[in-house]
């Protein structure tokens, strides 16, 4: 079952079982692919990693399914929990939302750029508080 659950690596590798690592070329490319999955996303799926390895190491999958439970067994691979797979997501999911909302304030104001070059140039012309009350109404239309 800790198979189909999402999965991190530890933080800390123990010199002796990184020196194993380095040792064993399987679970070297498996830890350098859950490093490379894991610059994208804050977890990884093991049927990814497989595919991974398997493209670059010559390999079945049963044997390199037989170094990730290696791997898992030693703590180097940690099953996560769904309730923190989910967490992870809908953070990212607020995260992006705030920015796609924070885009679309800006949008009417890169929009409406002839507006403001408008405006400019009408301003040469103008004198100060004609100027003023230009800008404001030029604000007022971009932001209501």
């Amino acid at each position: 079952i800790k198979f189909v659950f999402p999965q991190v690596l530890t933080h800390t590798f123990l010199p002796e079982i990184l020196e194993l690592i380095k040792k064993n070329p399987i679970q070297k490319a498996i830890i350098d692919f859950a490093k490379e999955l894991l610059i994208s996303k804050k977890f990884f799926f093991i049927i990814n990693l497989i595919d991974e390895v398997q493209k670059i190491v010559n390999i079945k999958a049963n044997i390199i399914l037989y170094e990730i439970h290696q791997l898992i067994e030693k703590g180097i691979i940690i099953p996560t929990t769904i309730e923190t797979a989910q967490d992870i997501i809908s953070s990212f999911q607020e995260s992006q939302a705030i920015r796609i909302a924070n885009n679309e304030l800006i949008s009417p104001i890169i929009a409406n750029e002839d507006a403001i070059n408008e405006l400019k140039e009408k301003a040469k012309n103008m004198d100060e508080e004609e100027v003023k009350k230009a800008i404001s109404s030029l604000s007022y239309k971009l932001f209501y």
